[in-house]
């Protein structure tokens, strides 16, 4: 991810997140994606986020 921003930065590109929550591991997942959601608008990064249930 650093490595990232630094490219970012340096050639002026887009990076843009992905997130698929899966709705598993007893709610442990809802926390990730709220992590990459938070870190992507720190970041200024634009962000994807998908939630769909594994068992589906």
């Amino acid at each position: 991810m650093i490595i990232l921003l630094k490219l970012k930065n340096i050639y002026d590109i887009n990076l843009h997140l992905f997130h698929l929550d899966h709705l598993t591991r007893e709610g442990q997942s809802s926390i990730d994606a709220k992590f990459v959601k938070e870190l992507s608008e720190k970041l200024g990064i634009n962000l994807t986020l998908y939630v769909k249930s594994a068992e589906n």
